[in-house]
């Protein structure tokens, strides 16, 4: 929907209209900033382009009225255009875009410290949160958010619900309920293959849609119930001459029935899975002993001590950038430590769920093709292949292309990576970011097969 609005997808039919001269911003689920060798406070400002653009031509034209004064010539037609450009220029901030970038990038839980070091040396938290910055920048008309909220804290989701406040318009997909509640006051429910607008925020939406439900449902069944009894009569009496015309007549309201019956949404789908066992391991799990981490001249942390024990399920919390995921590569063995040691236990093999749905991934595979990558033969191989269509059949369909999957469904692909064959240890970042509850549910079922996941 957010593409189509954006014009990136065509509609299969229909129209997009929008007032004129009217600006659309687009924060995408995955973003990639355009120079990660800038700092950061360039990197934003640089996305002023339309207001740098705007003050340009302001100056084209003073100087124009200028010269025409002098000369004696009529400017009126000028002085029009440029009164217009003028008011939008200092509309949009013109006059302070540095100052005005500043306090975007403060109330986005940046420190001043951090507005002159290179987009790089964030992760893609904050990544996330410069790409919000670039767009609360334009002051565009229109803010589509896709998921804005999947790897940011408390601080930074106040800090853009504070700013969505002042916005003329903003939709949001989110699965982040209390960021919901802060920011939105219509929800627009896509079921059915239909839209249907709430006023007020989730939590009003939620009760407002019991509401309905319960209303649809009444509905239906009395629509149900008519059906039933007319079609006893139908049955009994159509066949009786005395009788035809009035059950003819009650077929006809039967059908007419049929067509306005009451469709209720879909409810959530509940997949029920077995996992293998997998192999014994020892008591220990895996280990770090004395662990260090830096990048150059930028200490991450040190003299980490950790072990983590069979049947034991760990959540690894910490603000953006502590390193959290730093930590799970050096776990997983991706990345190794500066200094300091890993051990793995007896008979211990490790998957890695990454924050970026594409790491270790080829994007142009299908779902049982990764699965391959991973189960190639084995006693494993059949119930990875049996297992894996039947819990995307709701998401993905298993010969579908990770290029061609929407941002959402790509983070339940390395799912069938990461479960078979199994293995004692799992290391996730940021798993239920974008997920449904449905999703949620089932991703609890692991942690009971896999003795040592850490989160």
């Amino acid at each position: 929907m957010l593409k189509i609005i954006m014009g990136i997808d065509s509609p299969d039919a229909g129209q997009i209209q929008y007032a004129k001269d009217c600006q659309v911003g687009y924060l995408e689920q995955e973003t990639n900033l355009e120079q990660k060798d800038t700092t950061i406070l360039a990197e934003v400002m640089a996305a002023a382009k339309e207001i740098r653009r705007m003050g340009e031509r302001a100056n084209e034209l003073q100087a124009q009225i200028t010269e025409l004064s002098e000369q004696g010539k009529e400017v009126d037609a000028l002085l029009n255009e440029y009164g217009q450009v003028q008011d939008r220029f200092e509309h949009l901030g013109g006059y302070e875009l540095e100052s005005n970038a500043r306090k975007i990038l403060s109330g986005l839980g940046f420190k001043v410290t951090d507005f002159e070091r290179p987009c790089s040396e964030f992760s893609g938290g904050w990544q996330m949160r410069i790409a919000l910055a670039k767009l609360f920048l334009r002051h565009p008309d229109l803010l589509l958010l896709d998921e804005p909220t999947n790897t940011w804290t408390s601080r930074a989701s106040s800090g853009c619900a504070a700013y969505c406040q002042l916005r003329r318009a903003v939709l949001i997909v989110s699965h982040d309920r209390a960021f919901m509640d802060a920011c939105v006051d219509h929800v627009a429910a896509l079921e059915n293959r239909r839209v249907t607008t709430y006023t007020g925020n989730y939590s009003s939406y939620l009760k407002q849609r019991e509401d309905n439900l319960e209303q649809m449902r009444a509905k239906r069944a009395a629509q149900e119930r008519d059906i039933a009894h007319m079609q006893v009569f139908v049955d009994k009496f159509r066949y009786k001459p005395t009788k035809a015309a009035q059950a003819q007549e009650r077929i006809r309201k039967i059908e007419q029935i049929k067509k306005e019956l009451v469709i209720l949404p879909e409810g959530h789908k509940h997949i029920d899975f077995k996992f293998p066992d997998p192999p014994r391991s020892g008591d220990m799990v895996v280990g770090l002993e004395g662990v260090s981490k830096s990048y150059g001249n930028k200490h991450i942390y040190s003299d980490i001590d950790l072990k983590l024990y069979r049947g034991e399920h760990v959540a690894l919390v910490g603000p953006n950038g502590a390193g959290k995921s730093t930590l799970m590569k050096i776990l997983a063995g991706l990345e190794p430590p500066t200094t300091g040691t890993r051990d793995l236990g007896t008979n211990v093999g490790v998957a890695y769920y990454a924050q970026h749905a594409l790491e270790g991934m080829t994007e142009s595979n299908t779902v049982l093709q990764e699965i391959d990558t991973v189960t190639p033969s084995g006693p494993y191989r059949s119930s990875a292949a049996c297992w894996a269509p039947s819990y995307l059949a709701t998401t993905i369909p298993s010969k579908s292309r990770y290029a061609s999957s929407p941002a959402a469904k790509r983070r339940v692909w390395p799912w069938p990576r990461c479960l078979w064959p199994p293995r004692r240890s799992c290391a996730w970042t940021s798993p239920p970011t974008t997920w449904i509850s449905t999703r949620w549910t089932c991703s609890k079922t692991p942690c009971k097969t896999s003795p040592a996941p850490s989160c």
